[in-house]
């Protein structure tokens, strides 16, 4: 590596380091990756877009691996750090070109202090000579920022920050669902005290350091800090990570002024209580009022304090402006995502709901909850039966949440169409059944007993995903789904 100016990885050392990835699962956009390797017309450099541990490095280390070995000994893997500059890395280009190097793969050169402003020369300079070149780096905004000048139409993405349940149960087969409600967003084989969703303070240090931190370098480091200020400044008041880890634990991950500076409550607390509160009054057993001795205060203080949420001071309010840069770089970061739900009638309109994508990061809040009321003086004068009932319950609202959110963003199903018929204006109109004219014995609002298939259809059917875009693997997760309800 002496030759080169960054750290570069070619031949006996190159292979010294891909050979633990070679027989690990492959997450199954790593056929993206080398679809991009083998097209020669393509004139884009390739990226790698997501959160930090998402599986970038890895993936690129693993299609190293299966390169014939002429591929292989024309790849080079450069390993970026903060003391390189762009001119260096540039000039490492230029030597691997001239030594016939042809798939070169660049680890973490969103570290480069002026990436962003010097990242054309890639796919104009690089690529056009014929070289393929990928990318990956920790600040990923950072490539988000390029894509819109610097690197317009010449780059082809490739995203790891979402990592769906069939692709989980693929790398990791001896994993449940209940472990990818838990830790699911980041890729490690062994869940540890190290773990970036083992609990909520390291969740939290992971939203300040993969999220915050990454929005702040990305863009004071876009054309100089000139732009998007207010976000720089955010960071630097702290107020990042707490807007970011409320609109977590808002019920509907709603991006407003109300929720980001409101008096904070937690919503997993509050539900609990509400139903433990409710089965009490009816006697619904089991129930427990032990929720109701506890001064809800103190739990509440200690889960602000350990997620790292304050409530803002009057001089400390955000604006609307600066609620909506938050909500839109935790989009392109990928970690908030939208899903539309249909009710299959007219007269409804569609719901457009949030999601955060990272179910790990959403349930280590829960986590650190359980946590803070175990360790609660009048929850423990409570008996063992109590203690049980209260984080069994806990835990399984919050897992469901999350399920339900993650089965509707994977999978959009609704009712099937109303049919004519039954829609109220036409509920006048006549409609032919097996027994001939339907009008004046069922309709929209008049129930009847004519044998009406439409109907039947209607009341019993489910529309499934079927759009003609869909991938294998999409189709895959569909069918294992619905042959999941019927075991």
């Amino acid at each position: 590596m002496a030759q080169y100016k960054a750290n570069v990885f070619v031949k006996d050392e190159l292979r010294e380091i891909t050979n633990p990835e070679k027989d690990r699962p492959q997450r199954i956009i790593g056929e993206e990756l080398k679809d991009y390797l083998f097209e020669s017309e393509d004139t884009k450099v390739c990226i790698l877009y997501g959160l930090r541990r998402t599986g970038k490095t890895t993936l690129m280390l693993q299609t190293i691996s299966e390169l014939t070995q002429d591929e292989f000994e024309k790849s080079a893997y450069i390993e970026v750090s903060n003391r390189d500059t762009i001119s260096s890395l540039y000039s490492d280009l230029d030597r691997l070109k001239e030594e016939g190097y042809k798939y070169i793969f660049i680890d973490e050169v969103t570290s480069l202090d002026n990436f962003i402003s010097m990242s054309s020369l890639f796919p104009d300079v690089y690529v056009r000579k014929g070289l393929r070149i990928v990318l990956t780096g920790t600040d990923s905004l950072g490539f988000f920022l390029s894509s819109s000048r610097e690197l317009y139409d010449r780059a082809r993405y490739i995203h790891t920050t979402y990592i769906p349940f069939y692709e989980f149960k693929h790398l990791f087969p001896n994993k449940n669902i209940d472990e990818f409600i838990e830790y699911g967003g980041t890729l490690i084989p062994e869940y540890n005290e190290d773990y970036p969703f083992y609990n909520g303070k390291n969740a939290e240090q992971y939203v300040d350091s993969a999220i915050a931190q990454n929005i702040q370098h990305s863009l004071e480091n876009y054309e100089e800090g000139s732009k998007f200020r207010s976000l720089i400044n955010l960071y630097n008041q702290d107020k990042l990570t707490n807007a970011i880890n409320r609109v977590v634990q808002n019920r509907n991950h709603q991006f407003s002024i109300k929720v980001i500076q409101s008096t904070f409550k937690s919503s997993d607390y509050n539900s609990v209580r509400d139903i433990m509160t409710t089965r009490v009054k009816k006697n619904i057993e089991p129930n427990t009022d032990i929720l109701n001795r506890i001064d809800s205060s103190t739990i509440i203080e200690s889960l602000k304090k350990q997620l790292h949420i304050y409530d803002a001071r009057k001089d400390e309010i955000l604006t609307d402006s600066e609620v909506y840069e938050i909500e839109q770089y935790l989009r392109k970061l990928e970690i908030v995502d939208s899903y539309t739900v249909e009710s299959g009638d007219f007269n409804i309109s569609p719901v457009e709901n949030n999601i955060i994508t990272q179910s790990g990061l959403r349930y280590s809040q829960c986590k650190e909850l359980l946590k803070i009321l175990e360790n609660h003086n009048t929850f423990r004068l409570g008996t063992d039966k109590e203690q049980n009932l209260i984080v069994s319950t806990i835990d399984n609202n919050v897992k469901g949440k999350i399920l339900e959110e993650l089965t509707k963003y994977n999978a959009e199903g609704r009712p099937i169409w109303k049919p004519m018929h039954m829609q109220p204006v036409f509920r006048m109109n006549p409609f032919i059944t097996r027994e001939g004219i339907g009008r004046a014995r069922t309709n929209a609002y008049l129930e009847g007993s004519t044998l009406d298939a439409g109907m039947d259809i209607f009341d019993r059917g489910l529309c499934l995903p079927s759009d003609n875009k869909m991938t294998i693997e999409e189709q895959g997760q569909i069918i294992e789904i619905i042959k999941g309800c019927f075991k």
